[in-house]
């Protein structure tokens, strides 16, 4: 007479196996959660960068859209552009909350130009005779000043070009 054996895994078989399983779903979490984050940080600096680069775009459209005048004020955290009509526009940094702000100078002034709001760590303006130096330092990557943050320089002519004549 035979004896049946029973077909079927042993209670450590199955311990052994879940325990295996969960070891590399762990690893794989891991690996997964990892590259979620370095995703997350790089479309931040990425975006951080392609604001900086309008505010500066917009920066210098606007001194060679015809002010009359330039000044730098506050420490260089301050710039204001200004047309004999005392229209214009005022760029301001707030050291505090580290805000680039835009701002028309009066109500009345129909800019063309969205409002720009950058965070920031630095900014500073500095004028020349016939120049006009900026400089943006972003955050790190972690929120913190650091190697990885974002650090962008211009400088933009403020001679103003004659118009064609009649």
């Amino acid at each position: 007479m035979r004896i049946k054996q029973k077909k079927g895994f042993t209670l450590i078989e199955l311990i052994i196996t879940i325990s295996i399983l969960a070891v590399v779903a762990v690893i794989v979490g891991s690996a997964v959660s990892g590259a979620l984050e370095s995703f997350a940080m790089n479309k931040r600096l990425e975006d951080d960068q392609y604001y900086a680069r309008l505010a500066l775009l917009t920066l210098t459209r606007e001194v060679h859209h015809g002010f009359e005048s330039v000044e730098v004020t506050d420490g260089g955290k301050t710039l204001t552009l200004e047309k004999e009509s005392g229209n214009g526009v005022i760029y301001g940094f707030n050291e505090a909350n580290g805000v680039l702000k835009r701002d028309d100078l009066n109500a009345g002034y129909n800019s063309p130009i969205h409002p720009i709001y950058l965070e920031l760590e630095d900014v500073n303006f500095e004028m020349d005779d016939s120049w006009l130096f900026i400089e943006f330092k972003g955050k790190g990557i972690d929120g913190t000043d650091g190697n990885e943050g974002l650090t962008l320089e211009t400088r933009i002519s403020t001679r103003r070009i004659a118009p064609p004549p009649p």
